[in-house]
């Protein structure tokens, strides 16, 4: 196998020190090489500086979401956005990232296939809610790890609404700063307000009622007895007003760029799996990678700060490596069928604060025997790299021991 080093020599921001070796005879179309260049973009430095002014202005969104790749955040240079699969897991690492003083509000968004929105009907189209669906009615054990003990664990409700609106008001329980549950369709990219959240939970605006999802008297048919029952613009205060404008008119661009993009959308999948400790968005950090709707799929890794060094708890180190089962074992599943989900998936993109500590979490996810049934498919590679400040310092092709 050829491999590919890339680094930064001395001044990171000057591209003529970039160094290449072993670069392959056929490099695949997303590589280090390219990785490198979008990072060090005009486009990507524009974005990363307009990302910082907004923070010190206190205007940030911060986003709670799937890491489906369809899900498309408005305004990525003025966002954050934590992916987990179904949005779920536990918010206690990013609770002072939710209070931290460049953040203005919250966002919970969940996702659904417009095309399965129906009268009476609940909606369908995130893959981890529909695994809720199927595990309900039993935990695992203990000891289970994977995807399965993730779903079974962190995954509060198979139903889209329910989901999103038990983990705003999660995280409005934590803050004064107001919280928005909302859906987005992900064949359109349009989002639909659920409910909004204000003063730590105490306020509450919404058009669902309680008899139609508290317990036992959960009925889909009364709560999408009109389809899905959206908060009126009316009720929406305007800081929220303006991300919901700013949606749709990205949304009517898309359609404009991409004719096909609602077909192309009914099923995921991305070129890449990403799994990240930066919190900023792909979009503002590589661009042109992320330009096409869909293209990757992402997971966020916790890390907490340790003096000068940066950390990664055990347990979000397996929380994660439990989630990323998902995305690669529908590649294994699904190979040599481009219509199936996951099918054209052949990078795995591992980046955090430093290249030893990227290196060693793929020494981790690659001693999982799904992990060792992917990397067995032809033309697999993983990616590390070191970024700080969404900066890329170093990437790499990580050599499978």
């Amino acid at each position: 196998m050829n491999y590919a080093i890339i680094n930064l020599l001395h001044d990171p921001c000057m591209v003529e020190q970039i160094t290449y070796e072993f670069i392959p005879k056929n490099e695949p179309m997303i590589s280090p090489k390219s990785l490198l260049e979008d990072n060090r973009s005009e486009e990507a430095t524009r974005l990363r500086q307009a990302w910082d002014e907004i923070r010190r202005e206190g205007k940030i969104t911060l986003y709670f979401t799937c890491g489906d790749a369809r899900i498309l955040t408005p305004s990525p240079e003025g966002s954050i956005a934590i992916r987990t699969i179904a949005g779920g897991g536990l918010k206690d690492p990013y609770i002072n990232l939710v209070n931290n003083r460049g953040v203005e509000k919250i966002v919970v968004l969940d996702h659904h296939d417009g095309d399965t929105v129906k009268p009476g009907q609940k909606p369908t189209g995130c893959g981890g809610l529909a695994a809720k669906e199927i595990s309900n009615g039993h935990k695992g054990n203990e000891t289970e790890e994977g995807i399965a003990e993730y779903i079974d664990h962190e995954v509060k409700h198979p139903d889209v609404i329910i989901q999103a609106l038990l983990t705003a008001e999660e995280i409005a329980l934590h803050t004064k700063k107001p919280v928005m549950a909302a859906t987005q369709d992900h064949l359109t990219k349009i989002i639909y307000p659920l409910a909004i959240f204000l003063e730590g939970g105490l306020h509450k605006l919404t058009s669902i009622h309680l008899n139609d999802i508290a317990g036992d008297l959960y009925d889909p048919s009364r709560l999408y007895a009109d389809g899905v029952p959206v908060l009126p613009d009316n009720l929406i205060p305007p800081n929220f007003r303006k991300l919901i404008e700013a949606n749709r008119e990205e949304a009517a661009l898309l359609i404009e760029r991409y004719p096909d993009l609602r077909q192309e959308q009914k099923v995921q999948n991305p070129e890449m799996v990403v799994m990240s400790t930066d919190v900023r968005s792909m979009r503002v950090r590589y661009p042109n990678t992320s330009r096409r709707p869909g293209s990757l799929f992402k997971l966020n890794i916790p890390r907490k700060k340790e003096g000068p060094h940066m950390k990664i708890n055990q347990k979000d180190l397996v929380r994660t490596l439990n989630q990323a089962q998902y995305p690669i074992e529908h590649t294994v599943a699904n190979f040599g069928d481009p219509t199936k989900p996951f099918s054209k998936t052949y990078t795995v993109f591992i980046e955090t604060g430093d290249m030893e500590l990227s290196r060693n979490l793929s020494k981790e996810i690659v001693k999982k025997p799904w992990m060792q049934e992917w990397i067995e498919l032809p033309d697999r590679q993983i990616i590390v790299a070191s970024t700080q400040a969404g900066v890329t310092k170093a990437v790499e092709i990580f050599q499978v021991p």
